[in-house]
């Protein structure tokens, strides 16, 4: 009976190890005294793992903050100008949009000195809004934003910065026609040639919306744009490997006297050639599908998150949906729900893919159906759709909280967003949560506490497609685990992290190295071994 119990222990320890655990590292908030936080304007995280927030305030009492990697908060500036967005450079600075009364692109240092501040000085002298601030991998500054002068119509406005905050190039686009309203710029992203793709709405033919993506070349150029007079809206664009374009978005259909939305999937060839386009119409009786969020794998499949509209309920599934390169649907898995609130779900989701092809998520709502406790929801999920990890941060009085951001690196997890506060004027406080998750892929083998350090032969060896490294630490310390080629260049971390004493064994999938002969190296506390390994494809 004894051997039985310890081979049930044995096996609940390596079950127990089969899956990655998270754990909350810190949760940190801010609030501006008596008035509170209206909005979260942007939130972003630096190479050290600082996480720098934006917003509003009552009566033009407007934060930009850091909050440092282990949780505390860094420095608040307070300014008039309403924060609509940040992020950090690849150059250790902070670039920063914000608006009173004309827009205003400010650049600071990480400990939060202003080094420069622009305002928007193109030829439209009339009122603009900013929604996106980024930069490329060459260091230019972008900002994306709303336009209007007195003489015309709105116009999505994109302007190029170099470092010192000069104007390159500005960029005014929008559908040919005169109607000014719903003009919406909801997403962007760069290729390798930083050239620049924005997707979003825009007022169609007849006064209602369509969905546009257009590419924008370094040089500011308008390479091609495409619209759907049939959509309602771009909601998110990706790019795959050979330069198609991917987008998501939404439209109305009818069935009967009843509208509903439906979830829409396009592709688009490098040169703007519609490759084909997809509805996904869940269930026509209810209220239908909002394509939300996209991205591509790195097996060029897509991924996207649709959240479905029902009657008469406050909670909204989130679906994954996948794609292959063929525009075939052949995954349709419900993740957590939605928060509803006044008939339309709140701001819904963000989503990341790892270099593993993992699924995350963040958004207000509910873990499950049945889960009353509704919080600011963070879940992970494998290449299937299946739940790997789910944590929530609640609050009794949270009752208007919004998402903001969702940051993956390595193994931390950042989310940012505000949360309701009972405060004089009804305001909200800025939020940040960090996760710590263990590694993937990792499975501790045996509980036995091993004498020696000990890095094993992988086994298959040579192999193709996979291999599994075996490995023993008597002590519990911080070890890796990396891949060198025959010049000693890193190929890959398998480990990089704290673990406890044991045994191990990580399963390596070369899926984008070459064959050749290749090295694994283990350092832990003192000890190091390196063995080889041969890939075979």
């Amino acid at each position: 009976m004894r051997k039985i119990i310890f081979v049930l222990l044995v096996m609940l320890i390596c079950i127990s190890n089969l899956y990655p655990q998270i754990s909350t590292e810190w949760i940190n908030t801010y609030n501006y005294p008596v008035y509170g936080i209206r909005l979260l304007g942007g939130s972003t995280i630096d190479n050290q793992g600082n996480v720098y927030m934006n917003g509003s305030s009552m009566n033009y009492y407007n934060p930009t903050l850091k909050f440092s990697s282990n949780g505390t908060t860094n420095w608040v500036k307070i300014s008039e100008e309403i924060g609509s967005g940040i992020t950090a450079g690849n150059d250790g600075f902070l670039y920063a949009i914000s608006i009173r009364s004309l827009m205003a692109l400010t650049k600071y240092t990480s400990t939060g000195d202003t080094i420069w501040s622009r305002g928007f000085s193109g030829n439209l002298p009339g009122w603009n809004y900013p929604y996106f601030v980024t930069t490329n991998s060459q260091g230019h500054i972008f900002t994306i934003s709303v336009t209007k002068d007195t003489n015309s119509p709105s116009n999505i406005t994109i302007i190029k910065y170099d470092n010192n905050g000069n104007q390159l190039w500005t960029n005014y686009f929008r559908t040919p026609n005169q109607y000014d309203s719903y003009i919406f710029p909801n997403s962007y992203v760069f290729d390798q040639n930083n050239n620049l793709y924005v997707t979003g709405t825009l007022p169609n033919n007849g006064g209602g919306l369509c969905f546009f993506i257009t590419k924008i070349t370094s040089s500011g150029t308008t390479e091609w744009i495409n619209f759907d007079y049939n959509a309602m809206s771009g909601t998110d664009v990706a790019l795959d490997n050979f330069g198609n374009v991917y987008c998501t978005g939404w439209s109305v259909g009818f069935s009967g006297s009843h509208s509903y939305y439906f979830t829409k999937a396009y592709k688009y060839s490098p040169s703007g050639t519609l490759v084909w386009d997809r509805d996904y119409v869940n269930d026509p009786n209810n209220d239908g599908t909002f394509g939300s969020r996209i991205k591509v794998d790195n097996q060029n499949n897509l991924c996207i998150l649709a959240v479905e509209q029902k009657h008469n309920t406050l909670k909204n599934p989130i679906h994954i949906l996948k794609y292959d390169a063929l525009g075939n649907l052949y995954l349709d898995k419900i993740t957590f729900y939605l928060r509803r609130t006044n008939g339309v779900a709140e701001k819904t989701t963000n989503l990341i893919l790892d270099e593993y092809n993992n699924i995350y998520i963040n958004g207000y709502g509910s873990r499950t159906i049945n889960d009353n406790e509704r919080g600011l929801v963070t879940a992970k999920y494998d290449t299937t759709g299946s739940l790997v990890w789910i944590t929530n941060i609640t609050n009794t009085s949270f009752e208007d909280d919004e998402i903001g951001d969702l940051f993956v690196k390595g193994h931390n997890i950042y989310t940012t967003g505000t949360s309701y506060k009972n405060y004089p004027n009804s305001g909200r406080e800025l939020l940040a949560a960090k996760y710590y998750q263990t590694s993937i892929g990792i499975l501790q083998q045996y509980s036995e506490i091993p004498e020696n350090y000990k890095l094993e032969q992988n086994y298959p060896n040579p192999f193709n497609p996979s291999t599994k490294i075996k490995f023993s630490i008597p002590k519990g310390s911080f070890t890796s685990l990396k891949v060198y080629d025959v010049t000693g260049k890193e190929i890959k971390e398998l480990l990089n992290e704290f673990i406890p004493a044991g045994t191990f064994e990580i399963e390596f999938s070369p899926e984008s190295i070459p064959s050749g002969v290749y090295f694994y190296k283990l350092t832990s506390n003192k000890f190091e071994s390196v063995k080889k390994m041969i890939i075979i494809k």
